[in-house]
Parts: structure tokens; C-alpha cells; sequence
């Protein structure tokens, strides 16, 4: 497989809590767009770090994506924008540092032209860098 594309869990937030942690904190600050929310947190001692965290470098951002199945009922527009935010985060996450990122699509996204979401998830990302 081809190492540029893989998705590693240092990328990931993986832990129920940390999801918790991101959608109640009072520091917590948030990106409208059309078609989704941005909630975005600093790493801090409240969030579990990822397993392959390196001690003494700055933590990397990572990425939660929510696409709950009440509003996306049909698994495969759910995996789709998935898999297109795993994508702008890829490309973007250099530019992002220290931040845990909560991607939460309303149901308008699952009719959502591709070309509209990519632009979307693109903007959100600008105001952060």
C-alpha cells in the first residue's frame, strides 16, 4: 500500500471521551459552513493523546469526523463524506498544529454536490490555519 495515502491513528481521535470533551468544553470554538460544522479544540491535558504521540514534539492535529446514522441512513453516503473529509484533512494537516478537529455534517450534505463539499471543507480549514 502505498504510504503517502495511509490515514494513521495518530490522525485519529479515537477515544469517546475526547469526542465529549470537544463538543462540551467552553474553549471550544467552532466554523459554520452550509454543509457542516468545524468544532476545533487545542490539545490540552483533557484529551487523551494519540498512542504513537512523540514526547517533547508538538502535538499533531488530528481529525474526528460525525455523520450520524439518523441524518445519513444509507451507509454509503455516510463512508462517502468520510472519506472526503479524511482527504482535506490530509492535505490541509500540515498547516494545522496542535488541534483536535470535530467534523459534523448536517443532512444537506448528503445531497451535496462533491466540487461543494471539497470547497466547504477547504474554507473551513483556511480559517484555522
Amino acid at each position: 500500500m502505498n504510504k503517502v495515502l495511509v490515514f494513521p491513528r495518530r490522525y485519529r481521535i479515537q477515544h469517546s471521551q475526547d469526542f465529549g470533551t470537544i463538543l462540551r468544553s467552553a474553549t471550544t470554538q467552532k466554523v459554520f459552513g452550509k454543509y457542516l460544522t468545524l468544532l476545533f479544540h487545542p490539545w490540552d491535558t483533557t484529551l487523551h493523546c494519540p498512542q504513537t504521540a512523540f514526547q517533547g514534539i508538538e502535538q499533531a492535529a488530528a481529525i474526528g469526523i460525525i455523520a450520524s446514522t439518523k441524518n445519513f441512513p444509507d451507509a454509503t453516503q455516510r463512508n462517502r463524506l468520510k472519506r472526503i473529509a479524511r482527504e482535506n484533512f490530509r492535505l490541509n494537516r500540515p498547516k494545522l498544529k496542535n488541534l483536535a478537529i470535530l467534523v459534523l455534517f448536517n443532512q444537506r450534505a448528503a445531497v451535496a454536490p462533491l466540487k461543494d463539499l471539497h470547497h466547504e471543507l477547504k474554507k473551513a480549514f483556511a480559517q484555522l490555519s
